[in-house]
């Protein structure tokens, strides 16, 4: 009885871990996204930041969890349309997060080691899980500046 048990247990803790760094991840891409429609060149109040908006959004994204998600482990893809219609495809878009009015696809991956490493690799053949968020938004109209 204690070993089903205990793989029971040990289930429910690694499926909660990847459940919590799931959602830390759409917060991540919420806050990153939110901050990248504005057309700052770096967050306020926010120590340490880059001074140029394609590197404060991947930096953002990362602090925003208090160190949960790895800047390590992140990755923060922008591209940009001219409509929303041109951005269904994902594709022949124009790398960066855009201008003032533009539509903008946020796609942030993040690769996250098993909790209980080898069982869960027995099971499943890898040694991580990779998770995905994925937004569009329009800019909002501000003066456009380059970094």
């Amino acid at each position: 009885m204690a070993i089903p048990t205990t793989l029971l247990m040990y289930g429910v803790m690694e499926a909660s871990w990847q459940v919590a760094t799931l959602a830390a991840l759409d917060h991540a891409a919420l806050r990153a996204v939110r901050f990248g429609t504005t057309g700052l060149a770096k967050p306020p109040s926010r120590t340490g930041a880059p001074t140029c908006r394609s590197a404060s959004i991947p930096w953002l994204a990362s602090q925003v969890t208090g160190g949960f998600l790895k800047a390590s482990r992140l990755t923060v893809t922008t591209n940009t349309f001219s409509n929303y219609s041109n951005s269904a495809s994902r594709s022949g878009g124009t790398s960066g997060a855009g201008t003032g009015g533009q539509v903008v696809t946020y796609d942030l991956t993040y690769t996250q080691p098993w909790l209980i490493g080898g069982l869960v690799k027995l099971v499943t053949g890898t040694d991580t899980m990779t998770f995905r968020s994925s937004l569009t938004i329009k800019n909002e109209p501000f003066d456009d500046t380059v970094c």
